[in-house]
C-alpha cells in the first residue's frame, strides 16, 4: 500500500500535485485535508490514481461536486472516503458517490450543509457495504433519515471523527495518528 500524507501541508502547491499525478499511480491511501486544492487538481491527481482505497478531503473548502464527482468516477475502489467541512458540496456529491463507489465503507459528509435527506437516502440504498455515514451538524438531514440508517445499520453519526482516519480504517491496522505529515512511503 502506497500513501501521500499531504494534510494541512502549506507549501505544496496545486500545480506541483498536478505535474507529479503520473508519478501517484501505484497509491491507494490519500490525505490531502486541510490543503487549498481545487476541483481541477483533484480531478488532474485522479485520472491517474485509480487504485485509491482511502481518500481523505476533508477541510478543503474548494472542492465542489465537479471535483467529488471527478474523483469518484475515476477511483471507483475507494472504499473510505472524508469530505468533512467541504462546505460547498451538495447532494451532486452524494449521487456521484452512490452511483460509482459500491465498495464505500465509510463517508463522512459532516458539516457539510449542502448535503440533505434524499443525497442521504441514495448513499445509503445503493453503497451496500457502507457500514458508517457521518452526517453530524448536516443541517439538512433530518432525524427521519438517521432512522433510515439506522433501519439499515449504517451508524449515522459519531462523536467523534475517528473512525473517519484514513490510516485507523487501513487494512494493516496503522494507529489512528498515522505517519508524519508531507510524506509519500510505501505502507
Amino acid at each position: 500500500m502506497w500513501l501521500l500524507d499531504l494534510r494541512f501541508c502549506k507549501g505544496v502547491r496545486n500545480y506541483s500535485l498536478q505535474r507529479l499525478a503520473p508519478r501517484l499511480a501505484p497509491l491507494t491511501v490519500l490525505n490531502l485535508a486541510g490543503g487549498l486544492r481545487t476541483d481541477i487538481t483533484i480531478a488532474k491527481l485522479s485520472q491517474h490514481m485509480c487504485q485509491l482505497r482511502r481518500v481523505s478531503l476533508a477541510w478543503t473548502s474548494n472542492l465542489t461536486d465537479f471535483g467529488v464527482s471527478e474523483l469518484v468516477r475515476r477511483c471507483r475502489s475507494i472504499e473510505s472516503l472524508d469530505l468533512t467541512y467541504c462546505t460547498q458540496i451538495e447532494d451532486t456529491s452524494m449521487f456521484a458517490i452512490a452511483h460509482n463507489l459500491r465498495n464505500l465503507t465509510a463517508l463522512s459528509v459532516a458539516y457539510c450543509a449542502g448535503v440533505t435527506d434524499m443525497g442521504v437516502r441514495e448513499v445509503a440504498a445503493r453503497c451496500r457495504r457502507l457500514r458508517v455515514l457521518n452526517v453530524a451538524k448536516c443541517l439538512q438531514v433530518t432525524d427521519r433519515a438517521r432512522r433510515h440508517l439506522e433501519h439499515q445499520r449504517v451508524v449515522a453519526r459519531c462523536d467523534s471523527l475517528e473512525p473517519f482516519s484514513i490510516y485507523s480504517l487501513s487494512s494493516k491496522g496503522c494507529d489512528a495518528a498515522g505517519p508524519p505529515q508531507c510524506t509519500l512511503s510505501p505502507h
